[in-house]
């Protein structure tokens, strides 16, 4: 299914983000990180938990389906909250120095950035 190249870019950044987490702290603890990440993130973009994710990484064809029809800023907006709560979580667990040493708040900045810029190039 084709995807828009909005949701290609956060797609293509939590996997960036998922790959530093999965470096720094390995899979199984970044499984567990992720899964309630997307729980919270889930009470108020309920769709985002059609993100499925195991020891192989992530998967988002489900998603997808679902967001077919969804705004951009919808979109956008259920994005950046995952990421702000995965990030969240990362500083909580690592301590904010060690969190960003990790590289994870660059990528998550940059995949905040980066939205903005596709989502307001599709408005303008």
């Amino acid at each position: 299914m084709p995807q828009s190249h909005g949701l290609a870019l956060y797609e293509e950044s939590l996997i960036r983000l998922w790959q530093i987490a999965v470096t720094t702290l390995g899979i199984h603890t970044v499984r567990v990180l992720l899964h309630r990440a997307i729980w919270q993130t889930a009470q108020c973009h309920p769709d985002i938990a059609l993100i499925y994710h195991d020891d192989a990484g992530l998967s988002f064809e489900t998603l997808e389906q679902s967001y077919t029809t969804r705004p951009q800023e919808e979109i956008e907006a259920a994005f950046t909250d995952l990421t702000a709560e995965m990030l969240d979580i990362l500083a909580r667990l690592l301590g904010p120095e060690i969190a960003e040493r990790t590289g994870a708040d660059r990528v998550g900045g940059s995949l905040l950035y980066r939205a903005r810029q596709v989502s307001g190039a599709a408005q303008g």
